[in-house]
């Protein structure tokens, strides 16, 4: 019985021993995304890009504001005929105006998925590539962990070989 135990023991101290040195082996790592996302030369293209969209837009939406403000303050001197035809009018670019909006506000929300899923796809990609390079084992989002020691932070590494990745340098 205590042959047996003994065996029992060891065995089970040469499997702590194995499995405490295939843990040691493994390489972990973590990124920030937001620092990923706020600091990736394509991401900024692309957020610079429906920015100046949205500026279009918003300049387009303010130009028609304009004119329906224009045919609205020339209603006073209109008769009644004219001034029900000028409100039908004036109505009727309120209406186009409504749908001008609703359209180019889906036009970007599209784009930006779209961009936003590029983007994804990109840092997926890389990410694989970069684990596989660099002998990592796991690499985790930094907001998944509750503690981790910031000398596992390879964002800065990854980030570099990301930009690398798409052929966008760094301005």
């Amino acid at each position: 019985m205590q042959k047996l135990r003994l065996v029992g023991v060891m065995v089970f101290f040469v499997f702590l021993i194995t499995a405490v040195s295939s843990f040691a082996a493994d390489k972990i790592g973590y990124i920030q995304t937001s620092k990923i996302l706020s600091s990736y030369e394509k991401a900024k293209k692309y957020a610079s890009e429906m920015e100046s969209k949205a500026n279009v837009a918003k300049m387009e939406m303010e130009k028609k504001i304009a004119e329906i403000k224009k045919m609205e303050e020339g209603l006073v001197l209109l008769q009644d005929k004219e001034k029900e035809k000028k409100e039908l009018e004036i109505q009727t670019k309120y209406g186009d105006l409504k749908n001008f909006e609703a359209s180019k506000s889906r036009e970007l929300q599209s784009e930006s998925n779209s961009k936003v899923k590029d983007i994804a796809q990109d840092i997926d990609d890389a990410m694989q590539k970069f684990a596989k390079e660099n002998g990592f084992t796991i690499v985790f989002e930094e907001n998944t962990v509750f503690f981790i020691d910031k000398q596992y932070d390879v964002t800065d590494k990854f980030l570099e070989f990301l930009n690398k990745q798409t052929g966008i340098a760094k301005k």
